[in-house]
């Protein structure tokens, strides 16, 4: 399993670093919108916690059920330098859990 991991993790960050933001030397604003079972949402919630967070950085994230029995979370931080490494860590931490059914991106530079 280690090797497919090691796989998955070298194409998704060739991926992120496609992204035109992804490997900016400057501040950048990533936001990920996860849909999952609502049963995994605190699960799931604590994954990008991990995913994003850096020291004594606190990662909000809103989130709503919607009446089909899933979770929307939108999670929100500011990345100084390239967001290839936490972007990674969000598709092999979060984007594989069970009750994950999608995660998409956004990155733009602030300021």
């Amino acid at each position: 399993m280690y090797v497919l991991d090691r796989l998955l993790l070298g194409s998704v960050e060739r991926l992120v670093d496609r992204t035109p933001s992804a490997s900016a030397d400057f501040p950048v604003q990533v936001t990920v919108h996860t849909v999952c079972d609502a049963q995994a949402e605190a699960h799931v919630r604590t994954l990008l916690t991990q995913a994003l967070s850096g020291p004594g950085v606190p990662v909000p994230i809103n989130s709503r059920t919607t009446m089909d029995g899933s979770a929307t979370l939108e999670a929100s931080v500011t990345v100084n330098g390239p967001a290839a490494a936490p972007m990674a860590r969000v598709l092999t931490h979060v984007w594989l859990e069970p009750g994950v059914q999608a995660v998409r991106w956004e990155l733009s530079p602030t300021g």
